[in-house]
């Protein structure tokens, strides 16, 4: 399966992705949590609630904006 890169979040693109791996001289992500101790490493899911779709997140910004009130 191809992943596309994610619009907002930089450096998803796979070749980027190793560009930058290859630039700080490791072979995985993983490898910049080496230094962290095993014991104190979470070992759980975070507990995030569910992704919210895009023009949901617009349109319950857009709400809260129209409920501004000028100080002028």
């Amino acid at each position: 399966m191809r992943r596309s890169p994610h619009p907002y979040i930089p450096n998803s693109a796979e070749a980027t992705r190793r560009a930058l791996l290859q630039e700080l001289g490791i072979e995985d992500v993983e490898d910049l949590y080496a230094d962290i101790p095993q014991e104190v490493r979470l070992k759980r899911r975070l507990n995030l609630p569910e992704r919210t779709p895009e023009i949901q997140v617009k349109r319950r910004i857009v709400k809260m904006l129209s409920e501004n009130v000028s100080c002028d």
